[in-house]
């Protein structure tokens, strides 16, 4: 398990902006992605990572702003998708570098 989303009293740690969902696209994903909180296994941090990457593809980015750099779209459109309270980080995930 990841601890490192954790803060010193042990609570999880949030950064950057929440976006509103509505109930028609909480679906599935939100479904998987409203538990998901720091500690999770790495399978689950990769399901939270897909799900907020698809859905800042979905929602937030156009076309006319690619090319768009990896920092504008983690810090711009991917943070932003997350459930509230949840909190991101790849080298939780089976993503990281090995």
């Amino acid at each position: 398990e990841c601890e490192e989303g954790l803060d010193n009293a042990g609570e999880a740690k949030t950064e950057g902006h929440i976006v509103e969902t509505s109930e028609a696209e909480a679906g599935t994903e939100a479904e998987v992605m409203k538990d998901a909180l720091p500690g999770v296994s790495p399978e689950e941090m990769d399901v939270l990572l897909d799900a907020c990457v698809l859905q800042a593809l979905h929602s937030s980015v156009q076309d006319s702003m690619l090319p768009l750099s990896v920092g504008q779209f983690w810090s711009g459109h991917v943070l932003p998708a997350r459930p509230a309270g949840t909190t991101l980080d790849i080298k939780c995930s089976t993503y990281k570098k090995p």
